[in-house]
């Protein structure tokens, strides 16, 4: 949608971090306690989980971001309305599809550090025997990201069906950071009483696993101001851990603390719609959107970040 509507500004929290949330701002701050984020409306259920979404079960969408979004759906559209029509079935031969692609990301610019050797130049610098290029040890050199989507469609006129499944595997620059999910996606919509009652239904799912342990700013920032002549162990075995303030070991981080989230999310909608009379239509719509997740964390004893 970026670079399509006027005003519109997506950017991911973390950068590459396949884990950092998707911010959207449609308009100006309106509001002090709601937030900036737009109302999201798929197939007409207001509050859609994007996670729910995939970009090849995308029909259309438009955006709302005056007084027309308000006067249908309150003050929750004060940031704007997207309205999102994902791919229905329709009448035919069934037909197949599936979408792919592999990618790999890398650091387009790597910050200007003093090496070891230029670093112990410096007046009143230590060398604590080591030569560590902290920066690179946290980059993932071989991360490998893919996405599959495959899709049937098909039925007759009075009843048809579009049905999707996804897996995706996104892996980040940074080591220990990554999320794998799947799920899918089903319209199936019905017609009856000689056209006079149409029934459309859809059921998505959302299942993913996040590492969430790397990725973080705080680990790169570690390592630029890192003492280059640190080891990243001790003589005995264990991490090494400088006095230096405002200060710790990332590699030592990662290793030795646990950070994973096992999230469900599932939709259903359902609308029927009644012709009572030419030109007069009873509707009604009812949905369901549940969202859960289990994290786990764990830090050793050893862990300067045990508290």
């Amino acid at each position: 949608m970026q670079g399509k509507v006027a005003g519109l500004s997506i950017t991911r929290a973390g950068g590459n971090n396949p884990n950092g949330g998707v911010s959207i701002q449609l308009r100006g701050a309106s509001t002090l306690s709601a937030g900036l984020q737009p109302l999201i409306v798929i197939d007409g259920v207001p509050g859609g989980n994007l996670d729910l979404l995939q970009q090849d079960d995308i029909a259309s969408f438009d955006v709302l971001k005056d007084g027309s979004a308000a006067a249908i759906y309150g003050t929750r559209a004060s940031n704007g309305v997207i309205l999102i029509t994902t791919k229905r079935g329709r009448a035919g031969e069934p037909s197949y599809s599936y979408s792919t692609y592999v990618q790999r990301d890398q650091v387009a610019q790597v910050p200007d550090m003093l090496s070891a050797t230029d670093y112990l130049k410096l007046p009143g610098t230590t060398d604590l025997g080591g030569r560590i290029k902290m920066y690179d040890l946290l980059l993932d050199k071989k991360n490998i990201s893919q996405y599959h989507n495959f899709s049937a469609a098909g039925g007759s006129a009075n009843s048809n069906y579009r049905a999707s499944i996804y897996y995706n595997d996104q892996n980040g620059i940074s080591i220990d950071n990554g999320r794998k999910q799947y799920g899918g996606r089903l319209n199936v919509n019905q017609t009856g009483l000689q056209g006079k009652l149409t029934m459309q239904m859809n059921v998505a799912a959302n299942f993913n696993k996040a590492n969430l342990n790397g990725g973080q700013g705080g680990d790169f920032e570690q390592a630029v101001q890192r003492n280059p002549t640190a080891p990243i162990f001790n003589a005995d075995g264990t991490y090494l851990e400088t006095n230096a303030f405002n200060n710790y070991n990332p590699l030592a981080r990662l290793q030795q603390t646990l950070n994973n989230r096992d999230q469900q999310t599932i939709s259903g909608d359902v609308k029927f719609t009644l012709e009572l009379l030419k030109g007069l239509k009873l509707s009604g719509t009812g949905a369901l959107i549940r969202n859960s997740w289990n994290d786990r964390e764990y830090r050793t004893k050893a862990s300067v970040i045990a508290d």
